[in-house]
């Protein structure tokens, strides 16, 4: 029987990707404790948070990195050699609308996530 703290932790784990089966052999219990564990919508729930924060880092870590991106686009486009700065050009007009639509999808999902979370809790 795992404790309230163990479930919390073991939630965190495979929140984090961590198998079934290497769950259970870091908690020392049965596949099927943990399969009859993720059956409770409160624990999925647990899962679902720990995912949605996971994400929102993720997408706060890829928006920097894409500020880094863009700006060395910038760059290239100051190059004297003309094929460079022809494909940072295309590279600009083309994924820069991409990069605005991901976003905007992106951001919907995660309050779709997060207004899911919330109703659930109610």
């Amino acid at each position: 029987m795992l404790t309230k703290q163990q479930k919390l932790l073991l939630a965190f784990d495979l929140s984090s990707g961590l198998s079934v089966k290497d769950a259970a052999a870091k908690y020392g219990c049965c596949t099927m404790t943990i399969y009859r564990l993720l059956r409770r919508p409160a624990f999925r729930k647990v899962i679902a948070r720990h995912r949605a924060q996971y994400m929102l880092e993720a997408a706060g870590k890829a928006s920097e990195n894409m500020s880094l991106a863009a700006q060395t686009i910038v760059e290239l486009l100051k190059c004297e050699d003309p094929k460079i700065r022809m494909r940072a050009a295309y590279a600009m007009l083309r994924l820069g609308p991409q990069l605005r639509d991901s976003a905007e999808i992106d951001d919907r999902v995660v309050e779709y996530e997060l207004e899911d979370l919330q109703q659930n809790e109610n």
